[in-house]
């Protein structure tokens, strides 16, 4: 499964997992301050390829990482260096899915509303065999 897997690269990640102490989770964010700066993620889009046949097992999967964190910059330091690992990647996961391709396709800055924290969303692309 595509979720597990980016979780479990998260955690081998020494840089990574070394930034984001909190870890990685689906949404909602932590209510606990002590778990920032963390890194959620939730699914936005899904589409596999048609064929006349049905479907080929190769979805592309829109995915929203939240890099959260009590300072921007280090929102944004988290960002950067996720978009750098993701973008480009092609191969297996430790879980064993198979990525065909992964691309960054944004990376926006935002307020997290009345709470003080700051959001960097990275969105990424992925094709995978199901």
């Amino acid at each position: 499964m595509l979720s597990i897997g980016i979780e479990m690269a998260f955690k081998a990640d020494k840089d990574l997992s070394s930034l984001a102490t909190g870890g990685m989770r689906p949404i909602p964010a932590p209510i606990d301050r002590k778990e920032y700066p963390c890194i959620t993620y939730q699914g936005a889009s899904y589409a596999d390829v048609q064929t006349l046949s049905g479907t080929v097992g190769l979805p592309t999967v829109r995915i929203i990482f939240d890099c959260l964190a009590e300072r921007y910059g280090v929102a944004r330091r988290i960002a950067e260096l996720l978009a750098k690992k993701m973008d480009g990647f092609v191969g297996d996961l430790p879980d064993g899915t198979r990525v065909s391709h992964a691309e960054v396709a944004n990376i926006v800055d935002r307020d997290q509303d009345q709470s003080g924290l700051h959001c960097s969303s990275v969105h990424v692309l992925f094709t995978y065999w199901q």
